[in-house]
């Protein structure tokens, strides 16, 4: 069933929407809230009445990338079966989302926006804290059926994904490498798997 927007509901998401694409050509100083408003096709009113300032605008597109790639890896733990299955799966669904040049150019945006202010940075890190990812849900199922030899999921995540963005993320933001592509994204998910489980799981 497809849920009807209100018309307000409506030009709120026009406006994000056109925020993302002027914050990536743009960045966050260089954003501009006028062509915001014309590109989302309302008036610069309309647009202050859902979002008092750009900054709060900012904050809304890094809250819905922060979303965006918290349930990418949501995957339901399977008691019975193999580990490695389910980890290729969470490992896929990173690098498809990793595969995303519009993702990857938005996020460029934020984590430069972070750099510049230690303030925001704080700011997001305490809303950021407060929504748990897929993956990390799957740990911690994991690690408490005795599946894992840890008893701290939160490092086993962060560790697991750091396999996977030293190839397929982190090149591409700071020495602007290519995407992987098909193949070699398979392959890292593959070795990613490998060696997490090489080091956590049971022998």
């Amino acid at each position: 069933m497809t849920v009807k927007l209100s018309v307000s509901a409506r030009k709120r998401q026009a406006i994000l929407e056109a925020a993302a694409e002027e914050f990536k050509d743009f960045g966050f100083q260089g954003a501009n809230m006028d062509r915001v408003a014309n590109r989302a096709e309302v008036s610069k009113r309309t647009v202050y009445n859902h979002f008092a300032s750009k900054e709060s605008l900012f904050e809304s597109i890094t809250r819905q990338i922060w979303h965006q790639a918290q349930t990418a890896t949501d995957v339901p733990y399977q008691t019975d079966a193999p580990l490695e299955a389910q980890l290729l799966t969470i490992a896929e669904r990173e690098l498809a989302l990793l595969q995303s040049a519009d993702y990857l150019r938005l996020t460029a945006v934020v984590l430069t926006e972070f750099a510049r202010s230690p303030e925001l940075a704080e700011r997001a890190r305490h809303w950021m804290e407060q929504e748990e990812s897929g993956a990390r849900r799957w740990m911690g199922l994991a690690v408490a059926d005795g599946r894992l030899n840890t008893d701290d999921p939160e490092t086993a995540t962060t560790q697991f994904f750091s396999l996977i963005k030293g190839r397929a993320f982190w090149p591409q933001m700071i020495g602007h490498a290519p995407i992987p592509d098909a193949t070699e994204m398979a392959r890292i998910a593959r070795s990613s798997v490998a060696m997490f489980l090489d080091h956590y799981g049971h022998h």
